[in-house]
């Protein structure tokens, strides 16, 4: 596109507020690369400020700071320089932290190649799709198509949800794998297992529990095996009797499971066996990669997801008020590339203390990789927060742990958090309104969590004195939060933490849900519709013939039923008592696991006419609405509501991606407001529209 140097152009209402439009940040080594690229700039109409522009005297952060929060823009240049600089990396996430307050994109990034790979980049999974332009070198800073880019980019308005969609993936993908499999399979695990002859010859060596893999590198393979690279047997083993099955109706599709055994051998040649699978869910991720979705998904980081989906999962499994799977299944997580790593004897620590019933079901976090840190946990705080910081720490010292503090930090910078950090398995950050005012503290707050997403690690837990969720900066929601109470219980879920426990959910300190209709709809895509939909035209000729019906009786389509209100009977023949069932297809898919997939085939009359269609309600839309009923899922009425509606925008966009090309025209999305129109009526308008 090309713009005119020197000329009126439209500016948005965000640049007509702000005198600022760009805030160019840059390393102190590029700064001669800057002035050029400052110059270039303003020859387009762009007022462009550096560091250098902050009033003499003023203090630098608050300087920062201030050119942060008020420009349109922040153009960030990432060379081989900025990244190991810690001015720029706190400078970037506060503004990417305004981009998500303001729900406008702030930054564009200039980036250039042929550098290392940036500590931030990958880290911190929101910087890899924000608007950028790429240059081999800063010679092509002349390049007048290259700068007529970037000046787009940088004029440009955008939502955050133009740009970053995603939205909590690991939130989506755990709640997916729980209401659409788990939510059925762990009520009924004792008899399915129990009624399988490996128990009933093996009850000492069996548990009536399933184990869930969280493979670390998002390894996802359809048989687990584990061949020690010290050993020539092979330790865990398939079996051929798998458990008993269920029959359960799960978003108007009828579903047969059965669950696979596995025999895991200890070193003494003991011979153990268990349920083990990887969630269905984890495929997702690998297979957004490989048939090249949007990049919101592919520059996901997977370690970093990995491990929010296993906190998550693991929370959900461990949470009292969802009795019927509680402490049914076990989350094992395991990093396979780590030296010295055997997961048979991951898999068969879980399994003896789950068979020894006098001993407490333990769900600790597998601590081994931070056994050498000299603290339990670092407590950073404001100074005028220190009665809570005494609290916490009092509480917690009392019961053997050993704490270091931000007072210990005395004369060093107060942005390099290193010693710390390497030395604490955990960091308490006490927040409260007071403190995430003060710019400094807050500054504090995204360095250090800078240095968590730098390492990868889960590693902070936000204690809320009178703060609520939407004070705490984007940034820095990482896992759940922990809220003051006067009856102390908080104290009690910050030790069960740091103690390598899981962290307790509590309906009280659950983070908002956020954004998961962008990854329910890619993931019903990939998990789902890419597998079963090649097979719908011939499964339905099939029914067709056996009911004597004439193929011009029923369209070679699936209709995906979405209501409103999310409210998802057991059968379509539920929702609209015109609407009756008559049969369930063969099966047209066998997928992971070598689970059978198949359509219901449904009839109704309306005005006089006779119909027949093939129709489902999509899993993700009966996600929502359990996320919704069993209340802690952090989701309320309203953002349901709209949630699924953005499901239904975005499963539009899957169905023209170029993955869906075979079977776009055999899919129809029906949405409609189920509290106004009946089903029936809605079906027969679109089955007689052309």
């Amino acid at each position: 596109m090309e713009l005119s140097k020197n000329t009126d152009t439209t500016m948005s209402k965000q640049r007509k507020r702000n005198k600022i439009d760009v805030y160019l940040i840059h390393s102190a080594e590029e700064k001669s690369y800057a002035n050029t690229l400052k110059e270039r700039l303003e020859s387009y109409d762009l007022t462009v400020v550096t560091e250098e522009d902050i009033e003499p005297g003023k203090y630098h952060v608050q300087g920062v700071s201030s050119f942060v929060q008020s420009c349109s823009k922040c153009l960030v240049v990432l060379s081989e320089s900025s990244h190991n600089s810690a001015w720029c990396t706190l400078e970037l996430l506060l503004a990417l932290e305004k981009s998500h307050r303001l729900n406008t994109m702030s930054v564009v990034v200039l980036r250039v190649l042929g550098s290392t790979k940036w500590q931030f980049q990958l880290a911190l999974e929101m910087l890899n799709t924000v608007p950028r332009i790429d240059i081999s070198s800063f010679s092509e800073i002349e390049n007048e198509e290259i700068l007529s880019q970037l000046v787009c980019l940088l004029k440009d308005d955008m939502t955050m949800e133009d740009i970053l969609p995603a939205g909590n993936i690991a939130h989506a993908q755990v709640w997916s794998q729980y209401t659409g499999f788990l939510y059925y399979v762990l009520p009924e695990i004792y008899k399915m297992i129990g009624s399988t002859k490996l128990h009933q010859a093996n009850r000492d060596r069996f548990p009536l529990m399933m184990y869930e893999l969280v493979p670390g590198n998002c390894n996802c393979p359809r048989i687990i095996e584990d061949i020690p690279r010290d050993e020539n047997r092979k330790r865990i083993t398939l079996m051929e009797e798998k458990t008993g099955k269920i029959t359960y109706i799960h978003a108007g599709n009828t579903r047969i499971v059965d669950l696979p055994i596995y025999r895991v051998t200890d070193h003494d040649g003991t011979e153990y066996y268990c349920v083990l699978e990887i969630p269905n869910v984890l495929l997702g991720i690998q297979k957004m990669i490989q048939i090249r979705t949007p990049s919101k998904l592919q520059d996901v980081d997977v370690q970093m997801h990995m491990s929010k989906f296993y906190y998550t999962l693991a929370g959900i499994l461990n949470h009292p008020n969802l009795p019927g799977t509680y402490h049914k299944a076990r989350v094992i997580t395991f990093n396979e590339d780590q030296v010295g790593f055997v997961l048979a004897d991951e898999i068969l620590r879980a399994v003896k203390e789950d068979l020894n019933p006098d001993k407490q079901h333990d769900t600790s976090i597998p601590r081994h990789i931070l056994k050498d840190r000299r603290y339990d946990a670092f407590v950073f705080n404001h100074e005028k927060d220190n009665p809570a910081k005494d609290e916490v720490a009092n509480f917690l010292k009392e019961r053997g742990l050993t704490l270091c503090y931000e007072s210990d930090r005395i004369g060093e910078s107060p942005f390099n958090f290193s010693e710390q950090l390497n030395n604490s398995r955990w960091t308490i950050l006490i927040l409260s309104k007071s403190a995430l005012n003060d710019p400094l503290f807050s500054h504090c707050c995204f360095m250090l969590v800078g240095e968590f997403l730098r390492t990868k690690r889960l590693g902070i837990i936000p204690v809320l004195t009178d703060a609520g969720h939407e004070d705490i900066p984007e940034a820095i929601r990482i896992v759940t939060y922990t809220t003051v109470d006067n009856k102390r219980m908080y104290l009690e879920r910050i030790l069960t933490t740091l103690r390598g426990e899981m962290i307790p959910y509590d309906t009280q300190s659950l983070m908002p849900a956020g954004e998961v209709a962008y990854v329910l709809a890619w993931n019903y895509a990939v998990n789902y519709l890419v597998d079963v939909m090649p097979g719908l035209g011939k499964v339905i000729t099939e029914t067709l013939k056996t009911l004597n019906v004439t193929p011009q009786t029923c369209r070679e389509k699936l209709y995906l039923i979405i209501p409103k209100s999310c409210d998802c009977s057991q059968s379509l023949a539920e929702k609209d008592k015109r609407i009756e069932f008559v049969v369930t297809t063969p099966k047209t898919h066998i997928g992971h696991l070598n689970r059978v997939y198949t359509f219901d085939l449904y009839k109704f009359e309306f005005e006089g006419k006779e119909y027949f269609f093939v129709g489902q309600y999509p899993a993700p839309v009966v996600c929502l609405r359990r996320m919704y009923d069993l209340k802690v899922a952090g989701i309320n009425e309203l953002e349901m509501t709209s949630q699924v509606e953005k499901f239904c925008k975005e499963i539009t966009t899957v169905l023209e991606h170029k993955m869906s090309e075979l079977f776009t025209k055999f899919c129809e999305i029906v949405f409609y407001d189920d509290r106004k129109v009946p089903l029936a009526e809605e079906l027969a308008r679109r089955i007689d529209s052309p």
